[in-house]
């Protein structure tokens, strides 16, 4: 009887033995899927990265995203045999024949079509290791945060403006476009400095060389981040020149009119006499005016 009973025990614990034995060989293994988390503005694409680090022989993953935030574009897989598709708030990623290529990765590019927090989750997996078992999988999943777009400046506006040489009528103002300015009758042009007062914005500048004699327009073309425009006007006069060029007397006019001779200088001469008076020299002398003990003569 108490062999009997010895016997019983003893099978009893080599069913026990095996049936441990029998669980550790059959214990799945396990696998990770992850995922990125990135960021974009709307309107722009981002990409969603997965990944399992774990060897997998075959695969056949399943995910869904919120489709008013994130619009399906193409995705791409590191295995052999890869293939993914997606669109309505699914993507399918699979590969049946990887032929125990190990782990794999796959890049989701949706496009953003809203700001806020879309999350990208796994509605479904089928993963199998290297020893043809079904694997037990871990699953993250990715938040794409989506942001709004910086809004484009609008400021078309000059800080500072002023021209060499000449000076600016009135005062440069921000606010005020149409400015007046004169230079001398020598110069054939002047240097505008524009400094705009945003960094985002550009300046172009047309006129200021070649000068005419008059009034000459420049203008200083600001164009803001967004494509808004303003226009400074610099109006620069240039005076004729005040030098007269001397001009060649004519001999006469239509009416053949010969011009009128210059009166000739006259130089008037004196004589001292040995007496000590003087007399003028003339083509005439009246007797009278003979001083005694001269005679006239010519």
């Amino acid at each position: 009887m108490k062999k009997t009973f010895c016997r019983v025990i003893t099978l009893v614990t080599v069913c026990c033995m095996l049936a441990a034995v029998f669980c550790i060989s059959a214990s799945a293994a396990s696998a990770s899927i992850h995922f990125s988390d990135p960021s974009a503005t709307v309107g722009s694409t981002v990409t969603v990265n997965v990944s399992i680090g774990e060897a997998v022989a075959f695969y056949d993953v399943r995910l869904s995203y919120d489709s008013s935030m994130l619009e399906y574009v193409s995705c791409s897989g590191s295995t052999g045999n890869f293939s993914g598709w997606g669109g309505g708030g699914s993507v399918s990623i699979n590969d049946y024949a990887t032929s125990g290529a190990g782990s794999f990765s796959c890049s989701i590019t949706f496009k953003a079509l809203k700001s806020g927090t879309a999350n990208v989750s796994v509605a479904y997996t089928d993963l199998v290791d290297t020893n043809g078992d079904a694997m037990e999988v871990s699953c993250g999943y990715s938040a794409v945060t989506i942001n709004n777009p910086v809004t484009a400046s609008s400021d078309s506006s000059l800080k500072e403006l002023s021209i060499s040489p000449g000076t600016l009528s009135p005062s440069f103002s921000a606010g005020t476009k149409n400015y007046t300015a004169t230079v001398s009758s020598g110069t054939t042009s002047v240097v505008v400095s524009a400094i705009k007062n945003h960094s985002a914005a550009s300046v172009s500048v047309s006129g200021g060389n070649n000068l005419s004699v008059g009034t000459n327009n420049v203008y200083i073309t600001v164009t803001a981040e967004d494509g808004s425009q303003s226009t400074y006007t610099i109006a620069v006069t240039r005076p004729a020149s005040t030098v007269t060029t001397p001009t060649t007397p004519t001999t006469g006019d239509n009416n053949n009119e010969k011009p009128e001779p210059e009166p000739e200088e006259t130089t008037e001469a004196y004589a001292v006499l040995v007496t000590g008076e003087t007399l003028k020299v003339s083509d005439t002398i009246e007797d009278e005016s003979i001083p005694a003990g001269f005679t006239k003569t010519e």
